[in-house]
C-alpha cells in the first residue's frame, strides 16, 4: 500500500489513536529549536569570523579548527553566508585551505557534488571568493 501523505503514514505507524496534529506540533517545535539555534550560531560566531579576517597573524590551523566547527553548523541560509564571508575573507592568505572547504562543504550539503568543478569561477560564483 501506497502511503500518500504523512499524515496516513503516521497513523499506520502509530495508530488512529494518536495524535497527529501532536505529532505535527512537536515537529514543528523542534525545527523552530533548531532555527533559534542556528541564529545563535551566526551571533557566536560573528565576531571570531570577523576577527580571524581582520587578523593578519591568524595562524592556518586556527583557521582550519574554526572551519572544522563552522562546516558542521551551514544548515541555515544565515550560516552558510557567514562561512562564506570567512572564506572570502581569507582566501588571499589561505587559498587552498578555502578550496578543501569548500570542496567538504559541497560535499556535505549538495546531491550532484560528483559533477562539480571546483575552480577559482565556481568559488566566485557561488560566493565563497
Amino acid at each position: 500500500m501506497k502511503k500518500t501523505n504523512l499524515q496516513e503514514h503516521h497513523e499506520e505507524t502509530f495508530g488512529k489513536d494518536e495524535s497527529y496534529e501532536t505529532f505535527v506540533n512537536e515537529i514543528q517545535s523542534m525545527a523552530e529549536g533548531i532555527m533559534q539555534l542556528s541564529l545563535q550560531a551566526v551571533q557566536i560566531y560573528t565576531p571570531i569570523v570577523n576577527r580571524i579576517i581582520s587578523d593578519t597573524n591568524a595562524t592556518q590551523h586556527e583557521v582550519e579548527y574554526l572551519m572544522d566547527y563552522m562546516l558542521s553548523l551551514c544548515h541555515t541560509e544565515e550560516f552558510t553566508n557567514l562561512f562564506k564571508k570567512l572564506c572570502r575573507g581569507i582566501f588571499s592568505r589561505f587559498p587552498d585551505t578555502v578550496y578543501c572547504y569548500a570542496k567538504y562543504y559541497f560535499e556535505e550539503f549538495e546531491d550532484n557534488f560528483e559533477n562539480l568543478d571546483i575552480n577559482e569561477k565556481f568559488l566566485r560564483d557561488n560566493k565563497f571568493i
